[in-house]
């Protein structure tokens, strides 16, 4: 399982850092943050995906996850 990025701190943020995101990958990324609070035994406070480019189905799926969407070019 690789994630791109986990910041601890008092709050745990995970970044998911793609060139293209499909709803799929929003999915996935939704499973890695489950794996990773079971493994580590703590709770995620936020996640962020990064990207110059998503499709319609994944921002809404993010949305729908509560996953931040950066769109960077």
């Amino acid at each position: 399982m690789e994630i791109d990025v986990a910041i601890h701190n008092d709050n745990i943020i995970l970044l998911e850092i793609k060139s293209y995101v499909s709803a799929g990958d929003v999915y996935i990324f939704k499973r890695k943050r489950e794996f990773y609070e079971k493994m580590e035994g703590k709770k995620v406070s936020k996640m962020f995906v990064i990207f110059p480019c998503i499709d319609d189905k994944a921002y809404e799926a993010s949305r729908q996850l509560g996953i931040e969407v950066i769109e960077k070019y």
